[in-house]
């Protein structure tokens, strides 16, 4: 504690003052505890009096003043008095002892009638000044009893309630009397002296002999008993007339008396106070035992003075609600806490002792009752009447922890570890998280993970390592593993108590391409990787319950994608809670978080193996800040700058490591620094560790023991995924029962191409079912698949960039989705967007697909599917974004939390989905503030006008520069910090655009391509910063031109989220550039911003009909136009291809065979108001219609018609707007991208 303390609020006043512990302040109460905090003083006697007259006026005889009417006492004393501890500004002439008075012989007579008065104790009691008013006539109409109480109280000493001849208080109190009369000393003090004959022993002993004294000790007796009754009853929780042990140790509490009595004590209490051993204390017992309360307070009280305030209690350190390890102890707590209630209730508080195995296991006088004693210590003295939970916020949920420890006499951190680690075992139990295996190599990031993935609700059961077949080596050359100490991993089993599954590692870093797949032979031997699926195949073993694994990955995408494939062969889900995080925010949470990791390689500019290994990260900070602006490496240590051994940290709940001799390890040898590299700019070298201890921690030499196993066998096959040609033929057979044909419509550009499927479910009674929503898109995806494999080109999956999946019902999108992770493959999968549409009828699902023809497909693809704080996964095969063709397309993107895959609030959503846009569109190297040619806004109908409103205003706040677009979630809390943007560095700095580059393995932008993209990757990143992130968001848009925004309003998106957001994004130098002697080029090789400042911005409005179009010479032209929807059909239609028309005719060198594609949204009340016209099926005559009237214009426009043929897609919507026409009836977009050797 420091040396200032906060002033007593009246709460804690009236619980000090009411010493009887009755709930109520009476008027004695009231009098000493206002005299002892010297609020009388600043009133005269006779005011105090009223104030507390007033405050007792319609009180019945015997109660007192509660909370609430002590607050308005304080109050009213406070306006009278004016400040504590200052006098009042008028003079009050006060009557003084006149100096010596004592020694004055005629003081004796006033002497006498004080020890007539006083007790055999020499003293006189508050009682004993009433008979002494009573009898002197001091007491009138002028000064009443309230009056001589208040002057008595204020003249004791403080924490006595008596007043002596010898230390003067009581001349003080005739002096004070005498000032409130207005009288000289002499006249009350001879009054005084006068009462002597009264007051004498004799006669004192008589008077008290008689019956009206008599009768008042008797009611005096009775209030008391009446007291300690109500008390009794209110303990008295079952009603049974006696308190058991728990019952006691509730009234201990609520007297303030066991906040320092630990639980032993309270059974010898028990025991001590039940006289006839019966089991219970009855109400004569309870009355012995508060007798008792006083006592057990001081001898406490003093036992603190002595030892400095240290009575051997477990205290919660400073700020630990902040510090992001009591996040994970924060969701143990959550999970305890029962639906109705707003705190862990006493029954779930033990429940939680025992899942958490702290009970039964060292103090067997620690049990169930321990655990409830435990419960009711936590709040201290409070009131017993209120409903008791241990909450969050207040602290008591803290001060219960801390309780734990002091009855096990461990550290408080000890006994919160073990909660955290073991509690999120209910979670999981419940659905609420996964059984885990955590992947370690002893470095802080994998360690760390596991902290991280504890704290949002998973529960590590395992841990999982890889070593070299040699023992006697430290340092293999390894892509993906570190080795460097991994002698002292086999000691963390025993530092956790966990299992820990080990392998030696056989095989090479043989494939080194950027993807991985688990199905593909690599000439050149056995791959580690598959080393990595061995290991994690055994522990799926023997522990069948583990569903996950969670691993240190921060900004490799080459180990990131090895860990997925393996994840998604052994059907696991892979828990990445670093993935993309700030390097430098993780370094300071990982200190915060009390781990402790040293340096045991290093491998960088600016480090010297000799100086700096050895050191803790804490101490290396300001270094590594340093070379990291210096030389633009990472701080972290993801470039292979250094790596880290983890001695001691959170989830180490049984032990810490040690590697060199000191008092707690007994070693005898210290770790040898080994140079493997002199280089004068960059030396490197290690830590050959020649021995570690595990110190067992304080309490937990009761933990089970963690066990070591080898995992020798080698891996299973990989599962086959994807669908043969004979399996397609079974089920286009099967389809063919079911569905009509399906009906495909193309749109073939020359490099960029369109495929549109849909089919109808025949039988009727099977179309609103699940199974007829998965045939369907089984047959379509088929469809799709045979016509990309039938083209010239021989095209397959990866030549898609993009797929719009529609479904009539959302709720069919789980059968659906099942459906598409059959026929699609999980390798460069492409990007997706799916929502609910007002299909035709018979139509359960639609398909609209995008291809990128070139030779080769310079495409790059992102599908990160590990749960991470970065962005929401892809669990199935679609990607978060692809690029193909200097153009980026990303995924729908809802307002769904990263780490939870919940949908966020209402009020967050918008922002949200943007957040998710703008993180992934940083990866792909294409900020969303700068890059940004399209989007697609898609709104639900529950969303309605607030949804879109808040959607459309996000995007303009994304492309103003809003910060919070580079917001990053920080692991297991609802923190932020800024993308990409490292201590020490400012947003603008321009340093920080180079912080990590490549990590050496990939690309920073994410890429999944193999090492011919390389060179690609070194010229992108110039674009990226930060997290390999794009530089930070500008101050405003920064060209002429804006992007066009197409908004929707369907029926339904996916985890019935209000609005999802699809854009599209300059890749580079965008669209290539091309001549008739010239292949594809690099769209990172040329101008960035001249690119964009080339792309011009124009109007082609026709009539009512609203069109603009965003263009650059021979590369590319995207024109959206919008009819009004109360516009006449045939002129509408005429209108808006006219408009398309003329934008495309005003690009240069951009012609009708370079587009494709041509999309129309058309409300249903437009699509049904035109099939009744044409009387057909609306979608079906709006497509035939606009297909004739494009055909016309490519040949009025003298363009030359798309030998492929040009085919219009039609998308039913509920309501649709571009631009100025907010309720549009229609709006048509049309792309057009030029490839390579076509002009």
């Amino acid at each position: 504690m420091g040396i200032f303390t906060a002033p007593e609020t009246p709460g804690e006043m009236f619980i000090r003052f009411d010493t009887d512990k009755s709930g109520t302040l009476e008027v004695d109460e009231v009098k000493f505890g206002l005299a002892e905090m010297g609020a009388l003083r600043k009133t005269t006697a006779g005011e105090a009096a009223t104030i507390c007259r007033e405050a007792f006026a319609d009180k019945p005889e015997g109660s007192g003043l509660d909370m609430d009417e002590f607050k308005l006492l304080l109050a009213k004393v406070e306006m009278i008095g004016g400040t504590p501890g200052k006098k009042k500004k008028e003079a009050i002439k006060e009557v003084e002892v006149p100096y010596g008075y004592k020694s004055w012989d005629g003081s004796l007579p006033t002497k006498s009638a004080f020890m007539g008065f006083a007790g055999s104790n020499g003293s006189l009691s508050l009682d004993e000044w009433n008979e002494m008013m009573t009898a002197s006539k001091l007491v009138d109409d002028v000064v009443d009893e309230m009056t001589t109480g208040i002057i008595f109280a204020r003249a004791c000493k403080k924490g006595k309630r008596m007043l002596n001849w010898k230390d003067g208080t009581f001349l003080n109190a005739l002096a004070a009397l005498a000032t409130e009369h207005k009288v000289g000393w002499a006249s009350v003090a001879d009054r005084v002296a006068d009462s002597a004959p009264l007051g004498s022993p004799e006669l004192k002993s008589k008077s008290r002999d008689t019956e009206a004294a008599k009768m008042r000790e008797q009611r005096r007796q009775e209030a008391l008993d009446a007291k300690l009754m109500e008390a009794f009853s209110r303990y008295d929780v079952d009603g049974n007339g006696t308190l058991d042990l728990q019952e006691m140790g509730a009234a201990l509490a609520d007297m303030g008396a066991m906040q320092n009595v630990d639980v032993r004590s309270v059974r010898n209490l028990f025991k001590e106070f039940d006289a006839d051993e019966s089991g219970d204390i009855d109400f004569g017992e309870f009355k012995s035992l508060c007798g008792r309360v006083e006592e057990i307070k001081k001898k406490r009280a003093k036992a603190a003075a002595e030892s400095g305030g240290d009575v051997g209690d477990a205290t919660v350190p400073p700020g630990f609600a902040s510090t992001p390890f009591a996040i994970a102890l924060k969701k143990t707590f959550d999970s305890f806490v029962e639906a109705d209630q707003t705190g862990v209730a006493s029954a779930a508080w033990a429940e939680l002792l025992k899942e958490t195995r702290v009970l039964f296991k060292r103090d067997r006088t620690f049990d169930e009752e321990g655990a409830e004693l435990i419960f009711n210590k936590a709040f201290g003295p409070t009131f017993h009447d209120t409903v008791k939970t241990l909450k969050w916020d207040d602290g008591t949920f803290f001060s219960a922890v801390a309780a734990v420890a002091t009855e096990l006499k461990v550290t408080f951190d000890l006994v919160a570890g073990k909660i955290a680690r073991y509690g999120p075992f209910r979670a999981a139990r419940s659905g609420g998280g996964y059984e885990c295996v955590a992947l370690v190599s002893g470095g802080k990031d994998s360690v760390f993970a596991a902290m991280m993935a504890q704290s949002h609700g998973h529960r590590i059961v395992a841990m999982a390592n890889l070593y070299p077949a040699n023992n006697g080596v430290e340092e293999l050359d390894s892509h993906c593993f570190q080795t460097v100490g991994h002698r002292c991993v086999a000691s963390y089993g025993a530092l956790t108590g966990l299992p820990l599954f080990r392998r030696k590692i056989r095989g090479a870093s043989v494939n080194t391409d950027m993807a991985y797949d688990v199905h593909g032979a690599v000439d050149g031997g056995v791959d580690e990787v598959e080393d990595l699926r061995a290991l994690l195949a055994g522990v799926v073993r023997a522990m069948p319950n583990v569903k996950a694994v969670c691993s240190g990955a921060i900004l490799s995408d080459y180990q990131r994608l090895r860990m997925e494939a393996v994840c998604a062969d052994l059907g696991l889900v892979s828990l990445s809670y670093l993935w993309r995080q700030p390097q430098s925010s993780l370094l300071e949470r990982m200190c915060d978080s009390n781990v402790e990791a040293v340096l045991i390689k290093t491998a960088a500019m600016g480090l010297q193996p000799t100086r700096d290994l050895g050191k803790t990260i804490k101490e290396m900070l300001p270094t590594l800040y340093e070379i990291e602006k210096k030389y633009g490496s990472h701080c972290a240590g993801e470039g292979g700058e250094f790596e880290t051994l983890a001695l001691d940290c959170p989830l180490f709940t049984r032990g810490r490591l040690h590697i060199a001799p000191n008092e707690q390890s007994l070693l005898t040898s210290a770790p040898e620094v080994i140079i493997t590299s002199e280089d004068t700019l960059a030396p490197a070298g290690h830590l050959a560790i020649v021995q570690h201890a595990v110190e067992v921690k304080q309490g937990m030499d009761w933990m089970v023991e963690g066990k070591v196993v080898e995992v020798d066998t080698d891996a299973p096959p990989p599962r086959r995924v994807g669908v043969s040609h004979e399996e397609a033929a079974v089920a286009a057979a099967a389809a063919d029962v079911l569905l009509s044909e399906v009906d495909v419509r193309e749109t073939w550009g020359i490099t960029n191409r369109s495929i549109s499927a849909r089919v109808v479910v025949m039988n009727e009674e099977a179309r609103n079912t699940p199974a007829a929503a998965a045939a369907s898109a089984e047959a379509l995806l088929l469809a799709v698949q045979t016509r990309l494999r039938r083209c010239k080109e021989r095209l397959d999956w990866s030549a898609v960039a993009f797929v719009h999946l529609y479904v009539n019902n959302m709720d069919y999108f789980s059968s659906v989705n099942a459906a598409y992770a059959r026929v699609v493959p999980s390798c460069k999968p492409p990007a997706r967007a799916c929502v609910e549409l007002p299909l035709p009828e018979g139509v359960v699902v639609a398909l609209d697909v995008h291809v990128s023809v070139a030779d080769p497909a310079p495409s790059r693809s992102l599908h990160v599917q590990g749960i991470s704080c970065w962005a929401p996964p892809c669990i199935g095969p679609y990607g978060q974004a692809v690029s193909a063709h200097g153009l980026t397309y990303l995924a729908g993107c809802i307002g769904m939390e990263p780490a939870t895959l919940n949908v966020v609030d209402a009020a967050s959503e918008a922002r949200r989905s943007w957040r998710t846009a703008a993180a992934v569109a940083r990866v792909m190297g294409s900020p969303l503030w700068r890059d940004c040619l399209c989007t697609t806004v898609y709104v639900s109908v529950v969303g309605g006008d607030d949804a879109m409103t808040s959607t459309m205003r996000a995007f303009e706040e994304v492309l103003a520069g809003a910060k919070w677009q580079d917001d990053v979630d920080v692991p297991g809390g609802d923190l932020h910090v800024a993308a990409g943007v490292p201590a020490g560095r400012r947003r603008d700095d321009s340093s920080a655009d180079d912080e990590e580059g490549d990590d050496g393995r990939g690309d920073v932008r994410g890429g999944d391509e193999g090492e011919d993209d390389h060179e690609e990757v070194a010229s992108a990143s110039k674009a990226v910063g930060g997290d390999g992130s794009a530089a930070a968001a500008a101050s405003s848009w920064p060209w002429e031109w804006r992007p066009l925004v197409t908004a929707v309003v369907v029926p339904k998106l996916p985890k019935d989220a209000s609005c999802e957001v699809q854009p599209v994004l300059l890749d580079g130098d965008g669209p290539n550039f091309s001549t008739r002697y010239q292949k594809l080029v690099d769209p990172w090789d040329g101008d960035v911003d001249q690119s964009r400042a080339e792309i011009v911005m124009e109007s082609h409005d026709v009539g009512f009909c609203r069109c603009v179009s965003l263009s650059r010479e021979g590369r590319f032209c995207r024109a959206t136009a919008a009819t009004p929807s109360d516009a006449d059909a045939t002129i509408a239609l005429k209108s808006i291809v006219m408009c398309v028309a003329i934008a495309l005719d005003e690009v240069e060198d951009v012609r009708w065979r370079h587009v494709c594609m041509i999309k129309c949204y058309a409300t249903t009340e437009w699509l049904e108001a035109f099939g009744e016209r044409e009387d057909r099926d609306g979608a079906a005559a709006l497509a035939d219609a606009l297909d004739a009237l494009i055909r016309n214009s490519a040949l009025s426009y003298g363009k030359g018609v798309n030998p492929f043929g040009v085919r219009v897609v039609v998308v039913p919507v509920v309501r649709a707007s571009f631009d100025s026409v907010t309720d549009a009836g229609m709006v048509l977009e049309l792309s057009a991208i030029v490839g390579g050797g076509d002009l």
